[in-house]
């Protein structure tokens, strides 16, 4: 199911899948919410960092 930050935050460290705007796929990611109130998706698959404000929708990866 899609969500969008607007309604919905990930929680911490939680593994999501998203799609950034101009990305053709979605991709995997981890939500990371810092103290000073920077939130971004970091992409393990490409050492790199996506802003929130960049992503169109975001969904749950299952855990098990």
């Amino acid at each position: 199911m899609k969500k969008y930050f607007k309604k919905d935050k990930p929680i911490n460290d939680q593994i999501i899948g998203f799609k950034a705007k101009k990305a053709h796929y979605p991709e995997i990611g981890v939500f990371k919410s810092y103290d000073n109130g920077i939130e971004e998706v970091y992409i393990p698959a490409n050492i790199d960092a996506e802003q929130v404000i960049n992503i169109e929708y975001w969904f749950e990866v299952p855990q098990k």
